[in-house]
């Protein structure tokens, strides 16, 4: 199977996402039912845990690039382009859902701002992992 540079780089991005945010969601789920701890010790987790993803995803996509050069110079054709707005949809839809619910939450039941912020970025994290997913299935399967 021949990928394209575009589809190595939508992979690893997929895997760094689901490894690392799959690791805060297990200690985040861990430390809530903990007794003793609240959802509020768990921001330096979320901070430090995308921190994290932003420097092994620069170092992956440096080495990615720097082994495939001839196709990480090329530009996007129409077909690119045309799969990047398709899953943005899919990610935008998945993220303006997500927070309307958060929001609503927030506003008439008793929960606080802070599982309301970890209810929006855990929604975040989930349309970055299905707008890959789609990204991936429309190269696969065409536009």
């Amino acid at each position: 199977m021949d990928l394209s540079f575009r589809e190595k780089s939508t992979i690893v991005t997929l895997i760094i996402t689901v490894i690392l945010f799959g690791n805060y969601l297990v200690r985040a789920c861990a430390a809530m039912t903990s007794a003793g701890q609240g959802i509020e010790q768990l921001t330096g987790l979320l901070v430090s845990t995308v921190l994290l993803s932003i420097v092994v995803s620069i170092i992956s996509h440096i080495i990615l690039a720097s082994a495939f050069r001839k196709q990480a110079s090329s530009d996007d054709d129409e077909r690119d382009k045309l799969i990047e707005l398709k899953s943005l949809r899919v990610s935008y839809i998945i993220i303006i859902c997500g927070s309307i619910w958060a929001a609503v939450n927030g506003l008439f039941f008793s929960v606080s701002s802070a599982f309301v912020g970890h209810v929006i970025a855990g929604f975040f994290i989930f349309s970055e992992i299905a707008g890959d997913t789609a990204k991936l299935f429309f190269y696969r399967r065409g536009v």
